[in-house]
């Protein structure tokens, strides 16, 4: 009886000591979702650099035109969200303890599509 006891407080002090360690999937899963994340944000801030240096790259991939004024607006306003949504992302990515700064670019993409949607209904 004092035996079985004894492996019983064993196996439970181990339980509690790998309590703390994710298991081995849960540990390379966040390492994949990780490095996606660090890709998206680094492609993200690759677009914001580019729209920065020439905004006529933002105009050709978006299908957007106008004048002088609407290219500095490209280049101010589409350059802010992409640096925005990826320096975001990639400091989640290294510092995955602050990962609730994703909750800004999700917050701004949430409210770019909510904008298209309504000038969908609106005509």
């Amino acid at each position: 009886m004092r035996r079985s006891v004894a492996v019983a407080r064993q196996n439970a002090s181990f339980a509690v000591e790998q309590a703390g360690r994710p298991a081995w999937g849960d540990e390379m899963m966040d390492w994949i979702v990780r490095g996606l994340l660090a890709l998206w944000g680094i492609f993200f801030g690759w677009m914001g650099v580019s729209g920065l240096i020439d905004p006529q790259t933002l105009v050709d991939t978006f299908g957007v035109s106008g004048d002088a004024m609407a290219m500095n607006t490209i280049r101010a306003d589409f350059s802010a969200f992409f640096l925005m949504a990826g320096g975001a992302a990639c400091w989640a990515a290294l510092r995955p303890e602050h990962a609730k700064v994703l909750l800004v670019p999700i917050a701004a993409f949430g409210l770019a599509l909510g904008g298209r949607i309504l000038s969908i209904k609106l005509g």
